[in-house]
């Protein structure tokens, strides 16, 4: 198929499951749904014209497809099924963005404007797999002086862009509430820790997310892939071995760490045990179900802390009979490192103190538990991981498993 809207309907079958007669008569709904609304919605204008409430002559057109959208989202072609969630949080150069007393109808220039302008259209070259979404949370003393640009970003590309504002400064809650505003059934974190622009959607094309939306599409188990940095195993070695970058520069058949492949697709794939670093993505109704990131675990905007709230997610979906994968996106962001800064009671920082209680956390909930019988939690999910990959999953190419990238092995039994 290569006209675009050929694609964009495939793919909308492809992640909500539906055939060619379901859309047909999710169509006729909507119509009839559109008919009946269209008329009260008429009546409701012209009342409150009459009562000076609207200026008179508003076109009904301009304003039923926003409406109608929040009412029966379901009914609607153009409801995203993906949605990329983006937290922006960090410094940033206060020359580079308009100041917060400008006010003018013209687009916002400067340095910070033209970064954003250039990824939103990054990622609105992405629409052709399927209707998408960028809901972006700024957070952060200086969210207000970045606030003006994105919101004329989603003025000017009709609600492509979804901006908000961080209220506690917490990842969890952040990346909790992107998720609860998101609307697509496939979650796509591009970042959650940091302020640049300039590395994020930074591959030539879209193929990358054809692949993911591919994956979740043949794997229904699958709820959620890391696309960051990963392990086959637990506990992680002192050396940070154990971690493996999907980036260039890794082993395996292609240097970027992948060894397996999806059997039908061929597209590069492998089951994990967990991942910690952005980009990640998630089947929307896997993360509800599990209740989302848990706000409770110690937190900051720092190492380790974030990267145990993402890593115990991933092993509590192992554990509600979710699987976890890894695929490489293109565009793996640099590994943070702890600033070792902030106070015990700074909630935006992890405290040396802070990231230690968040690790003996993440094994008190997910580690060997006193008295209780073999297997260990881990050692059950490590042997699962094995066993997925082995028997479902083919060898990226000749000599992937040789010398084996698991520690558990790669025996079938």
């Amino acid at each position: 198929m290569k006209e675009p809207e050929q694609r964009r309907g495939y793919n909308v079958t492809y992640i909500d499951g539906q055939n060619l007669d379901d859309l047909r008569k999710t169509k006729e709904e909507a119509d009839t749904v559109l008919r009946n609304m269209e008329g009260r919605l008429s009546a409701q204008v012209k009342q409150l014209e009459g009562q000076s409430k609207l200026p008179p002559g508003v076109v009904l057109d301009e304003m039923s497809p926003c409406i109608m959208r929040k009412i029966y989202p379901q009914h609607f072609p153009d409801q995203p099924a993906i949605s990329l969630l983006l937290r922006l949080r960090g410094d940033v150069n206060t020359a580079d963005w308009p100041p917060l007393e400008a006010n003018s109808t013209e687009p916002p220039t400067g340095k910070g404007p033209d970064a954003v302008a250039a990824l939103v259209k990054r990622a609105q070259a992405c629409r052709s797999v399927g209707p998408l979404e960028l809901v972006v949370m700024l957070s952060g003393a200086q969210a207000l002086l970045q606030g003006s640009t994105w919101a004329w970003q989603s003025w000017q590309s009709e609600g492509f862009v979804v901006p908000m504002l961080d209220t506690l400064e917490r990842e969890g809650h952040g990346l909790n509430r992107l998720a609860s505003v998101a609307r697509g059934s496939v979650l796509v974190a591009l970042r959650a820790d940091g302020a640049g622009l300039d590395d994020v959607l930074t591959v030539p094309d879209c193929a990358w997310l054809q692949h993911l939306v591919t994956l979740y599409h043949k794997v229904p188990q699958l709820g959620a892939m890391t696309h960051g940095r990963f392990t086959f195993s637990h506990p992680l070695k002192e050396d940070g071995s154990t971690l493996q970058r999907l980036a260039k520069g890794g082993k395996g058949p292609q240097q970027d760490n992948q060894y397996f492949k999806e059997k039908v697709t061929s597209v590069p794939f492998q089951y994990v045990l967990y991942g910690d670093l952005m980009p990640m993505s998630f089947r929307r109704s896997a993360v509800e179900e599990v209740g989302g990131f848990d706000e409770d675990l110690p937190q900051g905007n720092d190492e380790p802390c974030a990267s145990v709230l993402r890593r115990d997610l991933l092993l509590r979906l192992w554990k509600s009979g979710w699987r976890v994968g890894a695929h490489d996106v293109g565009f793996a962001l640099p590994v943070p490192t702890s600033t070792g800064q902030g106070a015990n009671n700074d909630p935006t920082k992890c405290s040396p103190e802070v990231g230690k209680l968040a690790l003996q956390l993440l094994e008190q909930r997910h580690g060997p538990q006193p008295g209780a019988p073999p297997p260990a939690p881990m050692d059950a999910l490590m042997a699962r991981v094995r066993e997925l990959n082995i028997r479902d999953l083919v060898p990226l190419a000749d000599g992937a498993l040789n010398p084996c990238p698991m520690d558990q092995g790669c025996n079938a039994a």
